[in-house]
C-alpha cells in the first residue's frame, strides 16, 4: 500500500476524488502520494505521486460524464464556444507547472482522470495529445478489481532534490516553515532555485496529518490552516 498524505481523506471530499483516492492508496509501498488540501489554493492538481527513484506525476481528477463527451468526428465540427472534455483540467495543469519554474532538464508529467467515463470513451474524445499536455485515463484503470498502473505516465527521469522540494513546497504550502523559524543555515543551492524556506520531512508531515482536523471553510488562511490539529 503506497504512503498517502493524509491516511485518511476529508468528508467533504468529492466522490470522483475518493474514488481515485482509493487507487491511489492501493499503490506498492515504494510510492508516495500527497493528496492537495489548500483551499486557499483552488487552482491546483488533486494529487502528487513520487515513485522509489523520485519521478513525478501531477494529478487532476474531472468530474464530467460521458453525455459530456464526443467523438473525434464531433469534435472537427464543434464551432461554438462549448467547453471540451478535458480542457478546463489540462489548463490548470499547465498553468501549474508553468508556475513551478523547473529548468529544461527536470521534467514532471501530468495526468487527468476521469472516473465517471469509460477508457475508451476518453481516448476516443481528443484529437490528440500535444507535446506537454496531460495525459488521459477514464474509470476503468481505477476501479477496485484493477491494480492502478502509473509507470508509464512518470517523469522520464527523476527531479533532483532541491527541485522536489520546489515542487512540495508549491503543492503543500501548509507544511512550509518559513525559513525565519528555523536555525538551518542557507544552502547555496537553496538560493539559487529560489527556495528559502523549509519543508517538514516525511515523518513529521505524516505526524502533523495523521491527527488533522481539515477545514471546510474555505476562507480558512494558510496561517490558520497549519494549526488546526489536536
Amino acid at each position: 500500500m503506497a504512503h498517502i498524505l493524509p491516511e485518511t481523506p476529508p468528508q467533504t471530499i468529492p466522490k470522483e476524488v475518493l474514488r481515485v483516492f482509493r487507487a491511489l492508496r492501493s499503490l506498492p509501498d515504494s510510492f508516495y502520494v500527497w493528496h492537495h488540501l489548500a483551499p486557499w489554493q483552488a487552482e491546483a492538481p488533486d494529487f502528487l505521486v513520487l515513485d522509489e527513484y523520485g519521478k513525478a506525476l501531477l494529478i487532476k481528477v474531472s468530474s464530467a460524464t460521458a453525455d459530456q463527451t464526443s467523438t473525434a468526428a464531433q469534435l472537427l465540427l464543434i464551432q461554438d464556444d462549448r467547453k471540451l472534455l478535458g480542457q478546463e483540467e489540462n489548463a490548470l495543469l499547465e498553468r501549474f507547472v508553468h508556475e513551478l519554474n523547473l529548468p529544461s532538464n527536470q521534467q514532471i508529467q501530468t495526468l487527468v482522470i476521469f472516473p465517471n467515463i469509460p477508457h475508451k470513451q476518453v481516448l476516443g474524445s481528443r484529437l490528440e495529445r500535444k507535446v506537454g499536455e496531460a495525459h488521459w485515463i477514464g474509470k476503468e484503470p481505477i476501479q477496485s478489481e484493477t491494480h492502478l498502473a502509473l509507470d508509464e505516465y512518470l517523469s522520464p527521469d527523476p527531479l533532483d532534490s532541491i527541485w522536489l522540494e520546489k515542487v512540495r513546497q508549491r503543492f503543500t504550502p501548509e507544511v512550509v516553515v518559513p525559513a525565519e523559524m528555523t536555525v538551518r543555515p542557507p544552502v547555496e543551492r537553496r538560493i539559487e532555485a529560489g527556495l528559502t524556506d523549509y519543508l517538514l520531512d516525511y515523518d513529521q508531515e505524516a505526524a502533523v496529518k495523521s491527527d488533522l482536523e481539515l477545514p471546510t471553510d474555505d476562507q480558512v488562511l494558510p496561517g490558520e490552516f497549519a494549526t488546526q490539529h489536536h
